[in-house]
């Protein structure tokens, strides 16, 4: 056996006796003190696979070093366990230049294929504080602040605060848990006043004060507050989840079966996009909104799900056993989405994101989810405008 070095050592602290074994030209030697292993000399050493020692032991070299390593593995696992590496997404802070004046408005300043960030618990919020210094570093102490959680609750009355990714989800603890023990005492998060939606890294100076080395947690409304200008937000946080991307494709043609639809999709070597959850939905309406921004203000649709059985419950596009209508009732429920989707009418297989006004009102601010039979361009659609019921199908 060969071994090529000029210095090397793999170690266990642990002492014994020392005993030191050469090699056959005295070139090198290997000193074995315990579980620590070093093999020293000048130039390469030639050695038989089993040494003896001075004492006369016989030493396996090839077992010795496989047994040290493998007890070497063995203690960097157990640290892995007891001090695991939380690795969070990567975020972007993008600067508000207007006032947000809806949760999905907030969205759309995300860049495409990115949505607001879903906090995990209080150690990433103070990673997100981090990376808002870095990014922004006029953050801290301009007079608005970065929203990190909502109150979904009607006029934002709860004071509780949820992920944006997950309404069910509630974050407020981890506010809680930095303001009780990591001295985040600056901010009133926790005081219940009406209309404050948002909630996270609070910048003016009141609530984050000592040049931006003590952070604070404040909630707020979209206007006035004594915000900076009247206006809360500074930034957003963005970051991208973990969905496939997808392509919006204008829809044309004949559009009579879900086939059809598929075909759309299959031109550029894709499918249909395939509903994961209501989060998933969010991201897409948002996704949709940033590469075709007429999508909302369309008299026509997005399909995401499709009624296979006639009975106003709507499945995944790509697959017909996996009912995606818990999803929409999520969104209606919890995100105030508008639409009639619920609403049993015969023939109507498409569902999903719905563009006429009555369904994203409010200049396209607020997403709505209808049902529509298919139809092709040209077309009377549902009686809601001209044209074909769907605008675009989402491709991934």
């Amino acid at each position: 056996m060969r071994l090529s070095f000029a210095f090397a050592v793999l170690a266990l602290v642990c002492a014994e006796s020392e005993l030191t074994f050469e090699d056959t030209t005295g070139e090198c030697s290997i000193t074995k003190n315990g579980n620590v292993l070093s093999v020293s000399g000048s130039g390469a050493c030639s050695m038989t696979d089993k040494l003896t020692g001075t004492d006369g032991t016989t030493m396996d070299v090839v077992a010795e070093i496989k047994s040290i390593k493998d007890r070497l593995t063995a203690v960097e696992d157990r640290q892995d366990e007891l001090h695991p590496v939380v690795v969070y997404r990567p975020v972007v802070v993008q600067p508000i230049s207007s006032n947000p004046t809806s949760l999905q408005m907030l969205r759309d300043i995300c860049p495409a294929g990115y949505d607001l960030v879903d906090v995990q618990d209080a150690d990433h919020i103070k990673w997100l504080e981090q990376q808002a210094k870095i990014q922004a570093p006029n953050m801290c102490t301009e007079q608005n602040g970065i929203a990190l959680g909502w109150d979904f609750s009607a006029g934002g009355t709860s004071n509780t605060y949820k992920s944006f990714m997950d309404p069910t989800r509630d974050i407020t603890k981890y506010f809680n848990t930095l303001r009780a023990n990591d001295g985040w005492t600056s901010g009133d998060h926790h005081t219940a006043q009406s209309g404050q939606h948002m909630a996270g890294l609070g910048g003016w100076p009141n609530y984050w004060p000592d040049v931006c080395n003590t952070p604070g947690l404040s909630d707020w409304p979209f206007t006035s507050h004594d915000c900076k200008g009247s206006r809360c937000n500074g930034y957003v946080m963005c970051e991208q989840p973990a969905f496939n991307p997808v392509t919006l494709v204008a829809a044309t043609g004949t559009l009579s079966t879900l086939a059809s639809y598929q075909g759309l999709c299959t031109a550029i070597s894709k499918n249909l996009v395939s509903v994961q959850s209501a989060a998933h939905i969010r991201w897409l309406v948002t996704q949709s909104r940033n590469q075709q921004p007429s999508a909302c203000s369309h008299a026509a649709g997005i399909p995401l799900g499709y009624d296979y059985n006639n009975n106003n419950s709507y499945q995944d596009l790509m697959d017909s056993s996996r009912d995606i209508t818990p999803f929409f009732t999520e969104l209606v429920s919890i995100d105030g989405y508008t639409g009639e989707h619920a609403g049993f009418q015969s023939g109507q297989a498409f569902a999903g994101i719905k563009g006429w006004p009555q369904y994203w009102s409010d200049t396209c601010t607020n997403p709505g989810l209808a049902d529509w039979p298919a139809g092709s361009p040209g077309g009377d659609c549902h009686s809601h405008g001209t044209g074909s019921c769907t605008s675009f199908v989402i491709c991934e």
